[in-house]
């Protein structure tokens, strides 16, 4: 197999990677591994077996998926291949360690031009290390993160780690202000999982200040995204949601609406179990 179509077959399987082809990929990995073997290339080698490790990672070989990270990991070092070590130390990190391979994806990212996954990977290692309670560098990578990031899903991973880490300082306003800025930028990154992410620590710091008209806001807004998003049953969990609030104030009249409106949705989908749910809960407030 000649050079070029070589790279049109780890080409092939980055695309089935994507498309959750991981069985397909794995084929084509190895099927470009022999070519490199053929060839004596190492670097084409480190790229077919980082694109393996993926695909058995997939399919949960962690084993398999492990050995091929560490081979492509002693071919980065061996050809001083601070990309191919990135790829190759972010796939350990999914697996095992992630503080300690994210670092090391991390310290090798930085040596390359890949300025957008160096703060990917930044973000990343940054959420391990809160994770860890190494709170100081959490803090520091998020930091750094948030001044250097010009896309807004990245904008919203930084901000809300920084959210994060404040409230767990009590510094309940600075938390609310990176909270604030993280919603922002998850409604420009048009991405429904950090704007979700965002609200609900947004509802947790609005609750630790009191700003009781601010959580009913969020769950007036999270009801709206249900709703135009189609989502019956994550509609139900939040109208049942929005009722416990409501009656937290004591307005029970309005809770008692959003349970009928639950009650309702529950009826339409024929959902017996989120019915039943529903029911339940309702009479809690009676």
């Amino acid at each position: 197999m000649q050079q070029t179509a070589v790279q049109q077959t780890l080409a092939q399987a980055q695309t089935a990677l994507q498309t959750g082809e991981a069985q397909r990929a794995a084929g084509l990995a190895q099927e470009a591994i022999k070519a490199c073997f053929a060839t004596a290339d190492r670097i084409c080698l480190g790229d077919a077996l980082v694109i393996l490790g993926r695909a058995n990672a997939q399919l949960d070989e962690r084993r398999r998926a492990i050995d091929c990270y560490d081979r492509a990991l002693n071919i980065a070092a061996d050809l001083d291949l601070p990309d191919l070590e990135t790829r190759a130390a972010r796939g350990m990190a999914a697996l095992k360690d992630p503080l300690l391979w994210g670092e090391r994806a991390l310290s090798a990212a930085r040596r390359t031009d890949d300025h957008a996954t160096t703060r990917d990977i930044m973000l990343d290692v940054g959420e391990a290390a809160y994770a860890a309670g190494k709170i100081t560098r959490a803090r520091e990578l998020a930091d750094e993160a948030a001044a250097g990031a010009d896309d807004p899903a990245r904008v919203a991973r930084a901000y809300g780690l920084k959210g994060r880490i404040e409230t767990d300082a009590r510094n309940f306003e600075a938390a609310r202000e990176a909270l604030q800025e993280a919603f922002m930028a998850a409604r420009k990154a048009s991405d429904p999982r950090l704007e979700a992410t965002a609200l609900d620590d947004l509802v947790a710091i609005y609750r630790k200040l009191d700003l009781r008209d601010k959580v009913l806001e969020v769950y007036e807004y999270r009801l709206k995204i249900a709703e135009d998003s189609g989502n019956a049953r994550r509609t139900i969990d939040l109208l049942t949601e929005f009722a416990d609030e409501l009656a937290a104030e004591q307005n029970y009249e309005a809770a008692v609406q959003q349970l009928n409106r639950a009650l309702d949705r529950a009826e339409q989908l024929g959902d017996v179990r989120a019915q039943l749910d529903t029911e339940a809960v309702s009479y809690t407030h009676l």
